[in-house]
């Protein structure tokens, strides 16, 4: 029999096949289990049918995710026979020969022993093309174990079989090589790469030309409408210069025909949105609505920017302001606000200049024409003498998907700017619009290419890296760095216009060498993947872009080196700077390039790392290439700043409270998440109180249980240091923190906290919680070391998320150390029980290593105790030769 879990999948399975083949579901329930399997069933198909069904699946176009569960089935579930792969080879030998690296890892081996050989070269050559390692091998290794396989078989595959052969991957290339040999076809030597870049110098910095509006008749403003871009991102049209076009255009048509106007907006999707919220918004939005509300009684758009940039000249600002006086007409608030945002007054005197606007004696109204209580002059004054500045804007971090991302936390709105009406059923008001203030960099741009859900992306991020290429001062090094890398997230191309914008900066002096800062990328607190970034440079590099990203490979390699665990995409990285290595040589020699170019930092650090990762290995043959170094001593650690005095320091914060962790569904009611918690206390005998991980926003939040029967749903349980305590719905709100900072975590709820942790589904919301706690010093190491041993106890629980936590923040080292010397305990303890290691220990000893000099430098000061390493005795003696063993060895002496 299977487990239930095992029937489930394989009933959910089933729907999905039927789906798929709607003709079948007449014939009822099949078994999908191995042909030795009782399952009991009621209508049976044969398992022939059952099979063709799930190759038909596995070959059906599916998502990746789902593709990867067709193969499990097919390959596990129902355990496909040799026979039955023969009988399917046609099938299964098409599928293995796009790459299909989940179907050639399950099932590569067996089908390259079993099919003919002329078959099997055919499926092999797009086998050797698949985009992981792993199946290159397995098919190589396949060719390898057949005698059939000679010069004449390989004729197909020669070509691939000498570029494996000199493949970054040594496995790979043995292989490749071995198989050449065996057709006594001769190995080509390791091709040298010949310089073929320049190393250009960064072009000037442009100046922007003055903005255009364009025609003002009925078919120039539409054929500007049909070039903007709409952004489901913020439900709005994307602020470009084409947006920015279409509103003067519009509202110059709507003054000798206010009807055409009416008609043309009408046709736009702001025909769907203008009257959701008045005023939009952001200040662009906001003074888009106000103008299609005022359509044919205004003279111009006072917001209109005198360069393509979106500057303003204070000249061009007066000449609009005298258009309004000789008119007799008040100008509209949001769009005298977003004027005053975009006005370039750097060289200009500010009190001249609000002299010569009070003369103009202008009043202001709101979109509706109620009279707005200040002067215009007034308020030119007073934003004036009190702008927005970068250096005022807050930036703070926010977390999603288990990521840490930089966001405004606090925008310096002015007195003049919060006097804005808000229309009351607009949400909310931003003034984060990059487009608003042109003179701004990083702060504003938050969103461009960010790596998180909300970030621009798809066609909206082509637009607004074609306006980003507009602007008139170098890019900022966020900014510039997210403009760079932008095409990573273009796989499928729909960011029309982004390689051309990167291009034209470049070409416009907007991206300076040297300026770009990897670590921002995404904009991310800190960076967490390179994936796609080697390709995107290459291209640049190719593209006369040289200079521009070979500081920026060193930079994202230093940030690799760094880390426990290498960044996806940084081995990419090293073979680039392997590619581009030559050419830079070159450029150097030739007075092109400074020198210091090639004393390559980060790549001398990944070079100088142990083990034979993919990485190290293309570090390492660049490093032979580039000029020798005298001997440099690492620099030792800082303690203190590794140490922080004070965190995690504390005794252990016992509450009286009986805790458990649970797999399954307390009540079977009510499906949440596979792991909840339990807690009693005292003050409560007859209750059993009740948390599910999927609702673990506020850990002070508990079910309560009589029995079976729940009487209380979303009750507050509150420790005051002596006692539990139920607070009354009055006292507490769903949703609240109910934080304290000076109030350290119990040992109950700490417990509950990392035993959420026991797998990274539904985990984002606990990882929040901790890392605000561990921010507040409310965590401490006597805790931990006090709920380790009973959570390690649980099968289904592994310390591995809080060992990510170490990882990524290193800082929380004196509150977490007893996560891995209890977790060296415990594996200690299965093997003195005659039991395996468990899997997550080569992870534990690799987060010791890693940390090795930290913990060596603690223990040396009394701040571990050198009994908890006790358990590197057991897991040190060699009962046979094992990675896990040599980690643990190398550990001890690094702490005798």
């Amino acid at each position: 029999m299977l487990p239930r879990a095992a029937v489930e999948k394989r009933e959910a399975y089933l729907h999905h096949v039927l789906e798929q083949n709607p003709e079948r579901t007449t014939q009822g329930i099949f078994s999908m289990a191995h042909p030795n399997s009782q399952l009991p069933h009621t209508h049976e198909l044969d398992r022939v049918e059952a099979i063709r069904s799930a190759v038909e699946a596995v070959n059906a176009p599916t998502r990746p995710s789902q593709h990867k569960q067709d193969v499990e089935f097919l390959c596990e579930n129902l355990a496909i026979t040799d026979q039955e792969i023969l009988s399917h080879a046609e099938e299964l030998g098409s599928m293995i020969g796009t790459g299909d690296s989940a179907l050639i890892n399950a099932i590569g081996a067996r089908y390259c022993a079993l099919v003919g050989l002329t078959q099997l070269c055919d499926s092999a050559l797009g086998a050797l093309y698949a985009p992981t390692v792993k199946p290159k091998i397995i098919v190589l290794q396949g060719l390898l174990k057949r005698h059939d396989v000679g010069a004449a078989e390989l004729t197909v595959l020669e070509p691939r079989l000498h570029e494996l052969a000199c493949a970054n991957n040594k496995q790979v290339a043995k292989l490749a090589a071995e198989l050449l040999t065996r057709g006594g076809i001769p190995v080509a030597a390791t091709e040298t790469i010949t310089p073929t870049l320049t190393w250009e110098p960064a072009p000037p910095l442009w100046q922007p030309p003055r903005f255009e509006r364009g025609g003002d008749t009925v078919d120039d403003v539409v054929a500007e409408l049909q070039k903007t871009t709409w952004s489901y991102h913020v439900n709005n049209f994307v602020p470009d210069i084409h947006l920015e076009r279409f509103v003067a255009g519009l509202a110059e048509c709507a003054q000798h025909d206010r009807g055409a106007a009416e008609k043309i907006l009408a046709r736009s999707l702001y025909a769907t949105h203008r009257m959701q919220h008045a005023y939009g918004l952001d200040p662009v939005d906001a003074r888009n609505r106000s103008i299609f509300f005022q359509l044919g009684s205004i003279p111009c758009v006072l917001s209109q920017p005198s360069y393509v940039d979106f500057r303003i000249t204070p000249d061009d600002f007066l000449e609009r302001l005298a258009c309004y006086r000789d008119r007799g007409l008040p100008v509209i608030e949001a769009d005298l606000f977003l004027a005053l945002c975009r006005l370039d007054m750097r060289s200009h005197d500010v009190e001249a200049f609000v002299h010569k606007a009070e003369s103009f004696g202008l009043e202001v109204t709101t979109f509706t024409g109620e009279k707005y209580p200040e002067s215009a002059a007034t308020i030119i004054a007073g934003y004036l003498l009190q702008p927005v500045r970068e250096t005022d804007i807050s930036v703070g971090t926010w977390t999603t998907d288990n990521k840490t991302y930089l966001w405004v936390d606090e925008f310096p709105v002015t007195k003049v700017l919060r006097a804005i009406p808000r229309s009351a059923d607009a949400p909310y008001f931003s003034f984060r619009s990059a487009q608003a203030f042109p003179l701004i960099g990083d702060k504003m741009f938050l969103d461009f290419a960010a790596s998180h859900h909300r970030g621009i992306k798809g066609k909206p991020l082509g637009a607004a890296a074609q306006q980003v290429a507009l602007r008139s001062q170098p890019l900022t090094p966020g900014l510039a760095i997210n403009l760079i890398t932008a095409p990573r997230f273009n796989k499928d191309g729909k960011a029309q216009g982004l390689d051309q914008a990167i291009r034209l900066a470049w070409q416009r002096g907007l991206l300076a060498p040297g300026v770009p800062d990897i670590s921002l990328m995404g904009w991310e607190e800190k960076v967490s993947s390179f994936h796609g970034v080697a390709e995107v440079f290459r291209e640049l590099a190719e593209d006369g872009m040289l200079a521009l990203v070979w500081p920026i490979i060193n930079d994202a390699l230093t940030i690799a080196a760094a880390a426990q665990r290498p960044h996806k995409g940084a081995a990419e990285l090293a073979e680039l700077t392997r590619e581009l290595l030559p050419s830079v040589i070159r450029a150097v020699d030739s007075g092109a390039a400074d020198p210091s170019v090639l004393e390559l930092p980060g790549i001398r650090a990944c070079a100088a790392k142990s083990g034979s990762s993919r990485l190290v290995v293309a570090a390492q043959a660049v490093d032979k290439l580039l000029p020798k170094r005298g001997e440099t001593q690492p620099p030792g650690i800082d303690f203190d700043l590794a140490w922080p005095h004070g965190v995690g320091v504390g005794s252990t914060q016992p509450d009286h409270a009986t805790v458990g962790l649970h797999q399954g569904h307390f009540d079977k009611d009510w499906f949440t998440s596979r792991v909840y918690a339990t807690i009693c206390v005292p003050n409560y005998p007859d209750l059993t109180f009740v948390k599910s991980r999927a609702f673990s926003e506020d850990f002070w939040v508990f079910d309560a249980y009589q029995g079976e029967e729940k009487i209380h749903w979303g009750c507050c349980l509150d420790y005051d240091g002596s006692q539990w305590t139920l607070l009354p719905d009055q006292e507490y709100q769903w949703g609240s923190t109910h934080f304290d900072p000076e109030k350290a975590l119990t040992n109950s709820l700490v417990f509950v906290v990392f035993g959420f942790l026991a797998e990274s589904s539904d985990a984002d919301a606990t990882l929040k919680f901790l890392r605000l706690h561990l921010h507040y010093n409310h965590v401490r190491a006597a805790s931990v070391k006090e709920v380790m041993p009973k959570l390690l106890k649980e099968e289904f629980w592994s310390p591995l998320l809080i060992i990510k936590v170490l990882e990524k923040e290193p800082a929380h080292l004196p509150a977490l150390w007893p996560v891995i010397t209890e977790s060296l305990a415990h594996a200690a303890r299965c093997l003195d029980d005659g039991g395996p290691a468990p899997k997550w220990l080569n992870r534990v000893l690799d987060n010791a290593l890693y940390h090795g000099e930290v913990l060596a430098e603690a223990t040396c000061r009394g701040l571990i105790p050198a009994e908890e390493w006790q358990a590197l005795e057991t897991l040190a003696t060699p009962k046979k030769k094992t990675a896990a063993v040599a980690k643990a060895q190398k550990l001890r002496a690094l702490l005798a």
